[in-house]
């Protein structure tokens, strides 16, 4: 008998038949035997007729013979806390345990966006069930989301994208990082510490599939043992959406200028996502030296204004890109030490016409900047030459 945690995201459950398409879910799982732990969004939708989500689905859930309990929102803050690990709470814990224990269905509503003491993305499904699910030590997370998982790029831009079943810790951390945007880096983290299988489902799939091993959507879990192919296979390509390329026209020596400007953008939260110091050719030791930073996220513009700022106390210039920058990305295993991929991700977008400003590799991912206006023609020009658009679907 598994313990199934599972979460939904906000658009999942947007009507009376959304939520009754839910509980029977549910009941049917429970039926086969499972124990559940299910997290709602806190929102109410105007179709629900004045009803939260979880108010409706405890009504269905009851309908249909399931007996429900759903626990104080107040006693599992703790869980859901950024800086807390989810570890000695037994008190908070035990209620949970037994009502899992005979027999009925834990129903817990995520938190509001403007609660105090949340994860930094509330609405972000995945989070919080991860965080339940580490800490009842869940056999599996179920995320329920429009997505339904990873694909090898963005169906919106890339008809001929394909949902990517199986993927390790490692490779779905860079997928969050670097776009895909199902979860968070640090969300498949704490999986990965906890050794917990998580799948992404499509939130309109009709099933009630719990066995790891089958189903639709992304299973992520712990690297298998690959073959010199697949260790060497892209997963898939992603992008950021378009965020802020800034040079900062520095004195001498400017790696401690550098040092404590991105000191100054910790505080404001902005993604920093590249870092490029010295990026004159060779500059005398004494000479003027640029860095180029490239910054994301909604307070991107904030961390612009704290960067002028502390630029003026420094007596550092500060040349904003007149146009969006983005960042695209191909994310696999192998990706540097096979020799042919930087060479045939520069070409591909060279012949796709996209401008390249600075191209980073490691060996699970191959990044570059390029003008926002041309993401969608990149995007499908790495999509095709790196035959992601035909074969086995990866994983």
């Amino acid at each position: 008998m598994a313990l199934v945690v599972q979460e939904y995201e906000d658009l999942s459950l947007r009507d009376v038949e959304d939520v009754e398409r839910l509980a029977k879910r549910v009941v049917t799982a429970r039926q086969d035997g499972h124990r559940l732990i299910v997290v709602t969004p806190p929102d109410m939708p105007p179709a629900l007729r004045g009803q939260t989500v979880g108010t409706g689905l405890d009504e269905a859930l009851t309908a249909l013979g399931g007996e429900v309990y759903a626990p104080p929102l107040a006693r599992l803050s703790t869980l859901f806390a950024a800086d807390r690990a989810p570890f000695g709470l037994a008190g908070v814990l035990r209620p949970v345990r037994e009502a899992l224990a005979r027999g009925a269905i834990v129903r817990i509503s995520r938190p509001r966006g403007d609660q105090a003491d949340t994860v930094a993305h509330p609405a972000r499904a995945g989070t919080h069930a991860i965080r339940l699910a580490a800490a009842f030590k869940a056999d599996i997370c179920e995320v329920y989301t429009s997505a339904g998982g990873f694909h090898t790029a963005d169906p919106g831009l890339v008809p001929l994208a394909r949902p990517v079943r199986t993927v390790g810790y490692e490779t779905a951390c860079e997928l969050a990082a670097c776009g895909a945007g199902t979860l968070t880096p640090r969300d498949i983290e704490i999986a990965r510490q906890h050794g917990l299988t998580v799948r992404l489902r499509p939130s309109d799939t009709t099933t009630a599939c719990t066995d790891p091993d089958i189903g639709d959507g992304t299973l992520i879990c712990a690297e298998r043992r690959q073959t010199c192919g697949e260790q060497c296979a892209p997963a898939g390509i992603t992008h950021d959406l378009p965020g802020i390329k800034v040079v900062l026209a520095g004195p001498p020596n400017s790696a401690p200028i550098t040092a404590q400007m991105i000191r100054a953008l910790a505080d404001t939260r902005a993604g920093l996502l590249l870092a490029a110091c010295g990026s004159r050719p060779a500059p005398a030791p004494d000479q003027p030296s640029n860095t180029t930073l490239f910054l994301t996220g909604p307070t991107a513009y904030i961390a612009l204004a704290t960067l002028e700022d502390k630029c003026t106390s420094l007596g550092v210039r500060i040349l904003p890109s007149p146009k969006p920058v983005g960042r695209i990305s191909l994310i696999g295993s192998g990706m540097r030490s096979r020799t042919k991929n930087v060479p045939l991700f520069c070409a591909s977008l060279a012949a796709a016409e996209v401008t390249l400003e600075m191209v980073t590799a490691t060996e699970s991912r191959i990044s570059a900047l390029c003008p926002a206006a041309c993401l969608p023609r990149a995007v499908r020009a790495l999509h095709t030459a790196f035959s992601l658009d035909r074969g086995p679907q990866p994983g």
